[in-house]
């Protein structure tokens, strides 16, 4: 395992953590370092998506080192995992969760017994492209207590002007 250094975060100005629906749950670490892509295969740059690469009803993927046994807050695995969900309708998700009022700030899935849980926050959501480029197209915010179902995610293509506003000098942009 790698670890790095961390010089600095960057939080979005309008986060509020007492109101996490509101949206704008977005941040940027700046790391000490520029990383060497070259020297280190098992790390690359990701893609930012584009809203026209979202569907509703489409495969996403998000990985993480969350609870693996929502109930047990020891339950966190030695290795990433992932899981596939399935990207619905904001209306759906607004039965379960609250939603922000501009809904464009988060994407949402829901798959029956399975989704993301506590500790897996801030974690990437990345769906493969017809051209086989992966691509980010959200971060972990929240979901249902029991982890088990609704997951509210950031919506990287809403945001996108922003991350790259806040990026000092971009490396790799796709």
């Amino acid at each position: 395992m790698t670890y790095l250094s961390v010089e600095s975060a960057i939080i979005h100005e309008d986060y509020n953590d007492l109101r996490i629906d509101d949206g704008d749950d977005v941040a940027l670490i700046k790391l000490s370092n520029l990383l060497n892509f070259q020297n280190n295969p098992s790390v690359q740059p990701v893609c930012l998506a584009e809203a026209e690469d979202l569907m509703i009803g489409q495969d996403l993927v998000n990985s993480g080192w969350g609870n693996i046994i929502p109930s047990r807050n020891n339950s966190s695995p030695n290795e990433l995992y992932e899981v596939s969900l399935t990207h619905v309708d904001l209306e759906i998700c607004s039965y379960f969760e609250d939603v922000p009022r501009d809904r464009q700030k988060v994407l949402c899935t829901l798959n029956a017994n399975k989704s993301s849980c506590y500790g897996d926050s801030g974690g990437p959501l990345v769906v493969q492209l017809c051209d086989g480029r992966w691509v980010q197209a959200g971060v972990v915010s929240y979901g249902t207590e029991d982890c088990t179902g609704v997951v509210l995610f950031t919506s990287v293509p809403y945001y996108k002007d922003w991350i790259i506003r806040n990026i000092e000098k971009p490396i790799y942009i796709c």
